[in-house]
């Protein structure tokens, strides 16, 4: 790992280096930043401070706190709270067991932010749009298999012509696919959005409400659906929180590099109900 002039989480070992340059480049650098992130953490600024001039550590406690003051996703929460583990280790075989998971999960959060090669188009109103359906990316992405008629996409997302019609005139002006001849070709554009944004959160409900069409039209015949709710301690909830990250790990690493040949969609939902 290396710390470079970026917030970008990963690219970090020091979490006091990530902290002075995600203070900046979040806050460009406005007055009282450091006060509210103090108060955030239950401490005084000059304690903040010491901290941003490596002088101080944070407690875990505190570094709990500052994950959900900055709303990180749980990979985020989980690298942070390994690289203060680390930075704070008192011995070399407890800083190496916190280097080893730090490295796993800097692993996970890179392969996980990344977009494979595509240029990438943030204009709200293409995300907007592209949001509001799951057919847009199912569209988009069955390209990617093979070249696609009018009429097969039709077949193979049950849409009528009125309703296909808007989807393949915004991804041909969105530039995500290419119109030659009746055929559409997938092109190398993604649309993304931020983790926290929410047309990403309607594409989760999108894609979950597909789920749901497709239990009940196929039943567990075909596919896998599992649905576990239960009651376990806090301690396993971490040891299960590890297993996803590492099971999201290896499905990034198959799924990355193999062949386009037929869409499926992996939704994974473990949350505290109450």
């Amino acid at each position: 790992m290396t710390k470079k002039n970026s917030s970008n989480l990963y690219n970090y070992d020091d979490y006091r280096i990530f902290l002075k340059n995600f203070l900046r480049d979040k806050t460009k650098n406005q007055r009282g930043s450091v006060g509210k992130l103090a108060t955030s953490l239950g401490v005084n600024s000059a304690m903040v401070s010491q901290i941003l001039h490596e002088k101080s550590h944070l407690s875990s406690e505190q570094a709990l706190r500052l994950t959900r003051y900055y709303e990180f996703s749980t990979v985020e929460t989980e690298y942070f709270m390994a690289l203060v583990s680390m930075n704070r280790a008192g011995d070399k075989p407890t800083k190496d067991y916190y280097f080893e998971k730090v490295s796993k999960l800097a692993s996970l959060g890179q392969t996980l932010k990344e977009q494979l090669d595509y240029q990438i188009s943030n204009r709200p109103p293409d995300q907007g749009i592209y949001y509001s359906h799951w057919y847009y990316s199912a569209a988009w992405l069955l390209t990617s298999i093979a070249p696609q008629t009018k009429a097969t996409f039709k077949q193979f997302l049950n849409l009528s012509d009125e309703a296909l019609e808007p989807v393949l005139d915004f991804l041909t002006d969105a530039g995500m696919l290419e119109h030659n001849l009746g055929l559409y070709s997938f092109k190398g554009v993604h649309i993304q959005t931020d983790k926290d944004s929410e047309y990403l959160r309607q594409h989760h409900i999108n894609w979950r409400l597909k789920a749901i069409q497709n239990l009940q039209a196929e039943g567990l015949n075909k596919n896998f659906h599992f649905t576990g709710p239960i009651v376990i301690s806090k301690v396993d909830i971490k040891k299960i929180n590890e297993k996803i990250l590492d099971f999201l790990k290896e499905f990034r690493e198959i799924s990355n590099p193999s062949a386009c040949e037929e869409l499926v969609c992996l939704n994974i939902d473990w949350f505290t109900v109450v």
